[in-house]
């Protein structure tokens, strides 16, 4: 069986994954030689295992980013083990501490044509991409013209953390690493609130000034990657699928306030982050199937979403089931997503913003093209139609 495809080449991928939900164990494939986690235990297991570790960055692609963007993955906590993951995980958090939602409502204003009736918008575009990173640029106080060089160049430093780069993604990447370190660094030494982490750090970790602000550096950077990538998958989602309820379902979310609840059961039902890849630190057994040592490992993150092992009638999509904050697309253990409360908050003001200002909110598309990527199901575009309000 062979594992890996494009998003963008399948009509339904939790189609491909029931046949190894199927299996009582792992999959091997012998084209990619690696192995597919699909169960939830599995999965669940393999995350928390300490020998499955984050598959270093290939030597080679090593030799072609430019110094700035290896510092760069050097020190994500995304992308590093012990002991750098420590000191990157704490320098990640320590940064998140100060991101909230609140600005979600202003944003959002902002972000779409005011006083019209009737209106039609690309939500991936004027939306998706933009709101969670001028969220958290906002929030660390960037300067409007430094957000804004941010926030057109993002995309190219995104392939950064991808397993797989080929040269012209890498030539990106070296293209905009030193303007955006630069402005991110200059500006963590300049705000009084941002510098405080680079002596917290320091002190913590007996870590010189500058190694300090580099990990503060770096890892505001990964946080601006993940915001742009994965946040824009999750605010895309939470609008398919409310496009697809029954009206009776959009009634009792807004009256019941359960859009937490909702967001939450979006992200196991439909996550935008398919897989994640660990390599085997040493043997592994898994249900009888030894992983050996420098062997691949996909975990079917959006597999484990939908195994009837641990989700009753996991198939059907059901915003009050009882354990859907047990989903793992956020992954688990010490690399689960730092910014996961974050982007459930957002993503459930955002649907309440919505909500109450629009009287219709309609997905134009009939078919939903998504990006040409591996581990990520990422819509292109989301034409969305939207009716205001009358009010009387």
């Amino acid at each position: 069986m062979q594992l890996l495809f494009l998003q963008s080449e399948i009509n339904d991928s939790f189609f491909l994954y029931k046949e190894g939900l199927i299996e009582d164990s792992l999959i091997w494939d012998e084209d990619n030689q690696l192995w597919g986690a699909y169960r939830y235990d599995h999965i669940s297991y393999l995350l928390h295992h300490p020998a499955a570790l984050i598959p270093p960055i290939k030597q080679e692609d090593f030799y072609l980013l430019s110094q700035t963007a290896s510092k760069i993955a050097n020190r994500l906590a995304r992308l590093n083990g012990p002991p750098i993951h420590e000191v990157a995980r704490t320098t990640a958090n320590l940064l998140l501490n100060i991101v909230n939602t609140e600005m979600v409502d202003s944003f959002l204003g902002g972000l779409l044509p005011n006083n019209c009736v009737e209106v039609k918008i690309d939500w991936v575009g004027q939306v998706a991409k933009q709101l969670p990173l001028h969220l958290i640029l906002s929030a660390t106080f960037f300067e409007k013209s430094d957000a804004e060089f941010i926030v057109h160049n993002i995309e190219s430093l995104t392939s950064l953390i991808s397993a797989v780069k080929t040269k012209s993604q890498i030539d990106r990447i070296n293209d905009v690493a030193d303007r955006i370190y630069s402005i991110t660094s200059d500006h963590i030494i300049s705000n009084p609130i941002l510098s405080e982490i680079i002596n917290e750090i320091s002190a913590s970790f007996n870590m010189n000034h500058e190694d300090a602000l580099d990990y503060c550096t770096s890892n505001l950077i990964g946080i601006f990657i993940q915001s742009y990538e994965a946040a824009r998958g999750i605010l895309s989602n939470v609008l398919l699928h409310l496009d697809k309820l029954k009206p009776e379902n959009k009634i009792a979310i807004c009256e019941q306030q359960i859009y937490v609840q909702y967001v939450t059961e979006v992200l196991r039902f439909d996550g935008p982050v398919h897989y994640t890849r660990r390599i085997a630190g040493e043997d592994i057994v898994v249900n009888n199937r030894t992983i050996q040592k420098g062997q691949s490992i996909i975990l079917f993150l959006a597999a484990g979403n939908r195994d009837a092992r641990k989700f009753k009638n996991p198939d059907q999509f059901d915003e009050c089931r009882s354990n859907n904050t047990s989903m793992i697309s956020f992954g688990s253990g010490i690399h689960a997503c730092l910014a996961a409360q974050f982007s459930i908050q957002m993503a459930a003001q955002t649907i309440k913003w919505l909500t109450r200002r629009f009287r219709q909110i309609h997905i134009v598309e009939n078919k939903i093209s998504f990006e040409p990527l591996y581990n990520l199901r990422l819509p292109k575009q989301i034409t969305l139609l939207l009716k205001e309000k009358i009010t009387i």
